[in-house]
């Protein structure tokens, strides 16, 4: 006589002990933007460079949102934060840059207000990569405080100093992001490379 036995639930962490997991498509496109952002604010992109930076930008869209829809099938947290910067970054960001590089005049202002609430969710929502491996963490916490800095700029506040720094933490947001899809490439070959212990372990 067969017995049914009752389906148990399973719980899949892919992230565990890497600072990404396999799904590295949505992060080669946000380290890709952060390097554009980087030079840009740092001005060593050349000032007619925002309407390829746009192109790039939008043709990178594609990629990011397909990356950032699977990885929300695994870590709710990550993809949802990924779909914003889809929108915010890839779309938003790209028009703007586009219609800027072609001569039209967008109020600075509105464009700021994006990334001052971007920023600020982020930065409120910290504890939620205390998890994570620390360099995850740490990618975080600098993409957060460049988001925010980027949009008090765009308000008037500090408009120099705040651009000079974004740059330089997405800068760094870039060369983690970079090490983050070494590390998950070489792990598909077997070769496991530590990326540093969370601050905070998961009690569960």
């Amino acid at each position: 006589m067969s017995r049914v036995v009752a389906a148990q639930p399973v719980k899949v962490d892919i992230t565990a002990g890497r600072i990404s997991d396999p799904l590295i498509s949505d992060v080669m496109t946000f380290v890709t933007f952060s390097a554009l952002f980087f030079l840009m604010n740092v001005g060593l992109l050349p000032a007619d460079a925002a309407f390829t930076v746009g192109v790039l930008q939008l043709c990178l869209v594609g990629l990011f949102f397909a990356g950032s829809r699977e990885r929300a099938k695994y870590n709710y947290f990550w993809g949802n934060m990924n779909f914003i910067f889809v929108f915010f970054f890839g779309v938003l960001g790209g028009i703007a840059n586009i219609l800027m590089g072609l001569g039209f005049s967008l109020n600075g202002v509105v464009l700021a207000i994006p990334n001052v609430i971007c920023g600020a969710l982020m930065l409120c929502t910290i504890p939620g990569v205390k998890h994570d491996p620390w360099t995850s963490s740490v990618l975080y916490v600098l993409a957060g405080i460049a988001v925010f800095a980027l949009g008090l700029a765009g308000l008037g506040f500090f408009v120099k100093p705040l651009q000079i720094l974004a740059g330089i933490l997405l800068g760094g947001v870039a060369l983690l992001g970079f090490w983050s899809m070494i590390v998950a490439m070489l792990g598909f070959t077997g070769i496991k490379v530590p990326v540093g212990k969370p601050f905070s372990r998961n009690k569960e």
